[in-house]
């Protein structure tokens, strides 16, 4: 689950940046996280 998440939030071209911490890995999933619920929550307002 956790390798899944990490292969689908790099970014296209930053397949060779290296994560410095763990922290920054969870931050970046909370951020991709928050992105999806704000995205959803748009389509909902729109349709």
């Amino acid at each position: 689950m956790i390798h899944d998440l990490k292969m689908l939030s790099v970014p296209t071209g930053h397949q060779n940046h290296r994560w410095k911490s763990p922290t920054q890995y969870c931050v970046a999933v909370t951020q991709s996280f928050l992105l999806a619920q704000i995205f959803s929550l748009g389509v909902e307002l729109i349709s």
